[in-house]
C-alpha cells in the first residue's frame, strides 16, 4: 500500500531476477520448464508470470535448448556467461517504454537516485519515485526542504508531505486533512492511468500513521456525500488507529458498524480503470470490520447480516469460514 497508494507508484517498473535453475524440474534430466508453473509465491507470481515475462523466459530457454544441442550437452549444464549473451540487453526489452517511467529499467531510480533527482521528482508532476526515495533513502531533510519551498495546497507541497509521512513524520497530519477537507481528487501522478488520487492517499497515509487525535476527523468521512469514492480506505484507517488506541475502539466499532449493517452500502471496484467489469467488494470490508470488532471484544451480528445479503460465492465462503472458526 505504500507503493501503490501512498507514492501510487503502480507503473514503475522493476527488475526482479529469476534464478537460471528454476527451469529445470528436480531429478529430471534434459527438460525445461518456462511457464507458468513458475514456483513462486503469491507476491512474486503477479510479477514474473505475465505475459511478457514467460515471453522473455520462453525465448532464453529455446535458446538453452540450442546451445545445448549445438554443445552436445544437457541443458542444466549451461555456464551462466553462455546464458547471458543471448539475455535481453536491459531488463526491459519487452516492456511498454511508453507507459515505462522509469525507462531505464534500473532498479536504483527507486532507491538510489541523487539528491538533486529526488527534489526535482517531488517538484514534478510524477512524483511517485522522488516519495519513494525519501522513504528508501530515509532523507526526511530533503522533503522537508521541498515542503518548506513549496506553495500551499500544491501538488509539490503534498508530495513532500507523503514522503515525510512514510517515513512516520506526524507533523504533516494537517496538511493531509486539509486535503482531505478540500475534497482534492487530483491524480497523485498526473502521468499514471492508475494513480492514487491526493486524497485517498492522504487518507491511508493518516491511518498508517495511527494517531488518535485523526480517528474523529476520520469518522466524520463516513458521512460526506461523496464518501463512496473513499469509503473502504476510511474503514481500513480507522481500524488501523483503534487497534493501536483502545480509547478509540468503542466511538470507531459504533460507526464502522453502523456502516457495515446498512445493507444498501456496496463497494464496486473497476481494478483496471474505464470499461473494465466491475466487481463486489462491499462482502469483504464487512467482514474485515466484524473481524475488528472481535479483536476489541465487542459483540455484533454481522455475520446474520451479511447471510441475508446477495454475495458472490467467493464472499458467501469466506463468511462461512468465518462463523465455522470463530
Amino acid at each position: 500500500q505504500d507503493w501503490t497508494i501512498a507514492a501510487s507508484c503502480w507503473e514503475i517498473r522493476i527488475s526482479i531476477p529469476v534464478p537460471l535453475q528454476v527451469l529445470f524440474p528436480d531429478n529430471v534430466v534434459g527438460l525445461m520448464a518456462p511457464a507458468r508453473h513458475l514456483g513462486v509465491d503469491h507476491d512474486l507470481g503477479c510479477a514474473v508470470r505475465m505475459i511478457t515475462c514467460m515471453t522473455a523466459m520462453g525465448e532464453a530457454a529455446g535458446n538453452i535448448a540450442a546451445w545445448s544441442k549445438q554443445n552436445g550437452s544437457q541443458p542444466h549444464q549451461i555456464p551462466y556467461e553462455e546464458v547471458q549473451k543471448f539475455l535481453p540487453p536491459t531488463p526491459q526489452a519487452y516492456a511498454n517504454q511508453k507507459a515505462n517511467l522509469n525507462s531505464s529499467g534500473n532498479n536504483s531510480a527507486w532507491h538510489s537516485a541523487s539528491d538533486e533527482e529526488i527534489i526535482r521528482l517531488l517538484n514534478s508532476e510524477n512524483p511517485a519515485l522522488g516519495i519513494w526515495n525519501i522513504k528508501q533513502q530515509n532523507r526526511p531533510d530533503l522533503a522537508r526542504k521541498v515542503m518548506q519551498a513549496s506553495p500551499a495546497n500544491s501538488s509539490a507541497e503534498f508530495a513532500a508531505a507523503a514522503a515525510l509521512a512514510l517515513c512516520g513524520d506526524d507533523s504533516v497530519i494537517p496538511i493531509l486533512m486539509q486535503t482531505i477537507k478540500n475534497g482534492d481528487t487530483t491524480p497523485l501522478n498526473a502521468n499514471m492511468r492508475f494513480s492514487a488520487q491526493r486524497q485517498i492517499a492522504a487518507i491511508y497515509l493518516l491511518g498508517r500513521l495511527r494517531k488518535s487525535e485523526t480517528a474523529e476527523f476520520l469518522q466524520t468521512l463516513l458521512h460526506r456525500k461523496d464518501c463512496d469514492k473513499f469509503l473502504g480506505h476510511t474503514v481500513c484507517a480507522l481500524i488501523k488507529i483503534a487497534d493501536q488506541h483502545p480509547e478509540c475502539r468503542r466511538d470507531t466499532a459504533e460507526k464502522l458498524y453502523a456502516v457495515a449493517a446498512d445493507t444498501s452500502w456496496q463497494i464496486m471496484e473497476q481494478l483496471k480503470g474505464p470499461g473494465a467489469a466491475l466487481r463486489r467488494a462491499d462482502g469483504l470490508m464487512r467482514l474485515h470490520i466484524a473481524r475488528a470488532l472481535d479483536r476489541w471484544q465487542i459483540s455484533h451480528d454481522l455475520a446474520q447480516i451479511a447471510a441475508g445479503m446477495d454475495l458472490e460465492n467467493h464472499e458467501k465462503w469466506l463468511w462461512n469460514q468465518y462463523k465455522i472458526n470463530k
